[in-house]
């Protein structure tokens, strides 16, 4: 069988790798880790299977990216940047959609709260954010909704 695409030699490819994963840290930008890892996986295949054909290893290195995204997608799927959600800021409690929500970071959050008698326009301190729900203490209350 006549080589597709010439070979790359596995060193190459560590230090490629290597380099994607150095640009990864300093600009935090995750798919240089995806191919970085990616480089570093299909190099050792090349050195330990002995691959004869750069189409395996092109091949190789689309799986390999595809793999690493989807198993990254899954853990950052609910993982908040420090600074992205921090808990303890102020929001304000409207209605979208038919049911209360708090007006968080830009975003309306379904709440979960002890408060019996929430109302738009209510101000609140955001607690915690976790599996996308807020939970929510009443701050203070506009005074058309003071009922005292």
């Amino acid at each position: 069988m006549s080589e597709v695409l010439p070979v790359v030699n596995y060193w190459l490819l560590f230090f490629i790798g290597v380099i994607f994963l150095a640009l990864q840290l300093l600009t935090q930008m995750h798919w240089l880790k995806i191919i970085g890892l990616s480089l570093l996986i299909v190099g050792a295949s090349t050195l330990v299977f002995d691959i004869k054909d750069g189409l395996f290893q092109l091949i190789w290195l689309l799986i390999m990216a595809f793999l690493l995204y989807q198993v990254g997608k899954n853990g950052r799927s609910k993982v908040w940047v420090a600074d992205e959600h921090p808990e303890g800021g102020t929001g304000v409690i409207s209605r979208v959609d038919g049911e209360l929500k708090v007006i968080y970071k830009n975003k309306s959050w379904p709440i979960v709260t002890d408060e019996e008698r929430l109302h738009p326009g209510d101000h609140v301190v955001v607690l915690e954010i976790i599996d996308d729900k807020a939970t929510v203490e009443l701050l203070s209350r506009k005074s058309v909704h003071a009922k005292n």
